[in-house]
């Protein structure tokens, strides 16, 4: 069954005044496991990075659900 999983991504970011900074920064990868959404946010983000890059966690998640209305996003957690 496929989970959301939480990839914390470090790597040099340009800034908008142009200076680069070292920043970790989360994503939400839909997958069946750690291994495969570590694959992805890296697949996904590779064009956009030059410099240091690591993943630096990869941890499961409480959400069951996104749901999408425009804007907005609702998150329903996993309570049990």
């Amino acid at each position: 069954m496929a989970q959301w999983i939480e990839v914390r991504a470090r790597y040099d970011k340009m800034m908008e005044n142009g200076s680069v900074k070292k920043v970790t920064e989360p994503y939400l990868a839909d997958a069946l496991s750690c291994t495969e959404a570590e694959a992805r946010v890296t697949e996904e983000l590779q064009p956009f990075i030059s410099g240091d890059f690591r993943i630096s966690s990869v941890v499961t998640t409480k959400i069951a659900e996104i749901h999408a209305h425009g804007l907005c996003l609702s998150v329903c957690l996993i309570t049990s």
